[in-house]
Order: C-alpha cells, then sequence, then structure tokens
C-alpha cells in the first residue's frame, strides 16, 4: 500500500515505496491487452496503476455506464486486493462469443499469471471478496456526479 492512492487519500498518509516494476511481466502483460485489442477481443482496457481494481472497476463501469459482478480472491487484506497499486495488472472486458479463444491465447502467453474475475452486467458493480461485499451504483446519475466533479468543486 506504500506511496498508494488509498494510503494518501483514506489515511491522509504519504509514505512508503511504491511497488518495483517487473519490466518483463509488464511487456508480456501490454503485449498480450494490445494483441487482444487488434484482435478484436477486447473490449475495453483499464491499467490498475492509480488507485488500484476497485476504482479501475468503477472508473470503467462509469465510463462505459456498465455494472460487473465481480469475485475477488483475497490472499492477504481486503484494502490491499482492492486498492493496491501496481503494474503489470490491466482490467480488460471481452464479449462473451471471444472468451475461449481469448482465454487460450492467454494462457499461451501469460501460463497462470492472469484471472477471470467477473462479468458487465446490469448497471451496478458489485464487488464480492470472502471478506466483504461492496455494491456500488454505477447509474447514469453517479456518473453525471464523477463527469462534474471537478465543475462543481
Amino acid at each position: 500500500m506504500g506511496a498508494s492512492e488509498y494510503l494518501a487519500t483514506v489515511h491522509d498518509t504519504i509514505a512508503g515505496v511504491p511497488p518495483v516494476v517487473d519490466f518483463e511481466a509488464e511487456r508480456r502483460v501490454q503485449s498480450a491487452c494490445r494483441t487482444g485489442i487488434r484482435r478484436g477481443w477486447v473490449r475495453s482496457a483499464h491499467d490498475c496503476a492509480e488507485g488500484g481494481l476497485a476504482v479501475a472497476l468503477a472508473e470503467s463501469c462509469i465510463s462505459g455506464n456498465l455494472g460487473a459482478d465481480v469475485q475477488i480472491p483475497l490472499t492477504g487484506r481486503v484494502d490491499t486486493a482492492l486498492f493496491g497499486e501496481g503494474g503489470a495488472r490491466i482490467l480488460v472486458s471481452i464479449d462473451p462469443s471471444d472468451q475461449t479463444e481469448w482465454e487460450m491465447f492467454l494462457r499461451e502467453q501469460l501460463g497462470a499469471d492472469w484471472q477471470q474475475i467477473g462479468r458487465v452486467s446490469g448497471s451496478a458493480l458489485r464487488i464480492a471478496t470472502s471478506e466483504a461485499d461492496l455494491r456500488v451504483d454505477a447509474s447514469l446519475e453517479m456518473m453525471q456526479c464523477w463527469q462534474f466533479a471537478i465543475d462543481r468543486r
């Protein structure tokens, strides 16, 4: 959580060291994503660098005016799973008709270094973990709130 937006925003603390960049992993993940875009498999893509996975999910839902049902496996702290920042992580959405081909490609390119975490659905974002269940409504009303936040400030 060092040097993260979460630490700065929630705990009003600017401290720690950012995650170390694994350049080889970054190259592989970026290459796989670009190939997926070129082949038409990837419908949307969002990095998880600023704010972590939860922020990437929320921004994707709000900008696309679509919801998502997501299950995040926990291997540590909930806040780290949701808001931990780091490289070589891209949230993508794939049309269900391309899922099998996309997953075969990912296994070839990334081995076990990828996860399916959910699906695009409805008009709300639902993130579930083994320890927490969060629900954020990403309706058009919320999207307008987000879009005009700076103007209103």
